[in-house]
């Protein structure tokens, strides 16, 4: 009967487990889909910017007539006010209308990072917890009268989330996003 629940109970907890590793796979989904979609834009950008350039190198291939003098517009009250800033403008700069060039403010960009680096493990030995029986895929872990089969990505109450089972000398451990379980001796 013992047995029997703990079975029920072991299937129970992987059942869990289960489903909170289908919530983090659904998060990653749709933070790599809001990575995909930002790279989208940044090539969009790009492309922009090549066919951009393309037609300024095509407007510089084409010849301007060249007007002796600027031809003023727009208001002349307003043209007796001082252009801060503003150098006097040439002869030969009519092309642009009798309006002084200004360079353009530089774009942003954009860095998208896919490879973030993930948390480093805390090595603090979790209390009332030992390792009772391990290999590389899996560990049996035991707190007081509780007992729990374990792979890296299951979730045990208290000590968190498994990252790793492993070897470290002639002993096993088990490291957890809160700390270390290791061999009771």
């Amino acid at each position: 009967m013992r047995e029997s629940l703990d079975q029920e109970l072991r299937l129970a907890l992987d059942l869990r487990q289960s489903q909170e590793i289908l919530a983090r796979l659904s998060d990653d989904r749709l933070a790599l889909a809001a990575s995909v979609g930002a790279l989208a834009r940044g090539l969009d950008h790009l492309k922009s910017d090549i066919g951009a350039a393309r037609i300024e190198e095509r407007l510089q291939e084409v010849k301007v007539p060249v007007i002796a003098e600027p031809v003023l517009l727009g208001d002349p009250t307003l043209r007796e006010l001082p252009l801060s800033g503003y150098e006097e403008m040439e002869a030969n700069s009519a092309t642009t209308g009798g309006l002084p060039e200004i360079s353009p403010a530089p774009e942003a960009t954009v860095t998208v990072g896919l490879n973030t680096p993930k948390p480093s493990l805390t090595r603090t030995p979790i209390k009332g917890w030992h390792i009772h029986q391990a290999n590389a895929d899996s560990a049996l872990v035991g707190s007081k009268d509780v007992y729990y089969w374990v792979q890296a990505g299951h979730v045990l109450p208290g000590p968190g989330i498994v990252r790793a089972i492993k070897k470290r000398g002639d002993q096993w451990v088990v490291l957890t996003s809160k700390g270390v379980i290791t061999e009771g001796r």
